[in-house]
């Protein structure tokens, strides 16, 4: 195997990656669901049907569709490595200054100090 060979990546499409992250979390929501009903029972019996899914909704149910479609997205997000540019461009700042006649000179100073090769 030649080490100058690297594995062809595999590219999804963002809509793909909603598709499948959204599927995912969906999964997880129903494991969630499937994992609570004992919790839900119990809780219910105490407080009721309505208070007893509006806690377990808020803190466990929709918490965890939230995280798991985050994280499921993030780890499909494989962002090439950055270039380095071989020339960068030249840019222009602008200042919006009113009333700065006391420090005007220190943020010219400051930006002077700046190492942008451009």
């Amino acid at each position: 195997m030649d080490s100058g060979k690297r594995k062809a990546k595999i590219y999804f499409s963002v809509r793909w990656k909603f598709c499948i992250a959204l599927f995912g979390a969906c999964l997880w929501t129903w494991f969630s669901i499937c994992m609570a009903s004992n919790w839900f029972n119990d809780l219910s019996a105490l407080i009721g049907v309505a208070a007893a899914t509006f806690l377990i909704y808020g803190i466990a149910i929709i918490p965890g569709f939230m995280n798991s479609f985050a994280a499921l997205s993030l780890m499909m997000d494989k962002r090439p490595s950055r270039q380095l540019l071989s020339e960068y461009p030249g840019i222009t700042i602008l200042i919006a200054a009113y009333n700065e006649a006391s420090s005007i000179w220190d943020t010219l100073d400051s930006i002077n100090k700046q190492q942008y090769p451009g």
